[in-house]
C-alpha cells in the first residue's frame, strides 16, 4: 500500500504552555470519530517544514555551515511557496519561502517575524483525507 502523508501544523506551539497546547490544539479526538483504530498507523517522520524570512541565508547556513546536503531552490506556485529540503539521514528539513503576494507563509511571517516551525509530516498507510 502506498503511504500517504499527514501535515500536522504547529504554529505558534512556543506561545502555548504544554497544557493548554493539548487542551487547546489537540484534534485527535474529533479526527478518530468513527475511524477504526487500525486505520490510523503511524509511519516514519518525513520532515519538518520551516518558515524561513531569507532562504538563501538559511540555505546557506545548513549547507555551508552545518555540512549539510541542500537541494536547490524549487517553486511551487500551485502552493505559493518556494521549497529547499534539506537531508538529514533520518529525516529532512523543508524550508518554505513566500512565493507571491497570496502566499500563506507570508501571513505566517508576518506573525514569526523570525521563521519558525510550520508544520510536521508524518508518513502514513491511511488512504483517508482529511
Amino acid at each position: 500500500m502506498a503511504s500517504v502523508v499527514l501535515k500536522v501544523a504547529v504554529s505558534n506551539l512556543s506561545r502555548c504552555s504544554h497544557l493548554s497546547f493539548l487542551r487547546a490544539c489537540s484534534t485527535t479526538a474529533a479526527l478518530r470519530q468513527g475511524v477504526p483504530g487500525s486505520l490510523w498507523k503511524l509511519g516514519r517522520l518525513n520532515h519538518i517544514a520551516i518558515a524561513v524570512p531569507d532562504i538563501e541565508k538559511a540555505t546557506s547556513l545548513y549547507r555551508d555551515v552545518l555540512g549539510a546536503t541542500v537541494s536547490d531552490k524549487v517553486p511551487l506556485p500551485e502552493h505559493g511557496v518556494y521549497t529547499v529540503f534539506v537531508e538529514l539521514g533520518n529525516t529532512k528539513l523543508e524550508l518554505l519561502y513566500p512565493l507571491g503576494e497570496k502566499s500563506p507563509i507570508s501571513g505566517f511571517l508576518q506573525k514569526n517575524k523570525a521563521g519558525g516551525m510550520h508544520h510536521i509530516c508524518i508518513e502514513t498507510t491511511s488512504r483517508l483525507q482529511y
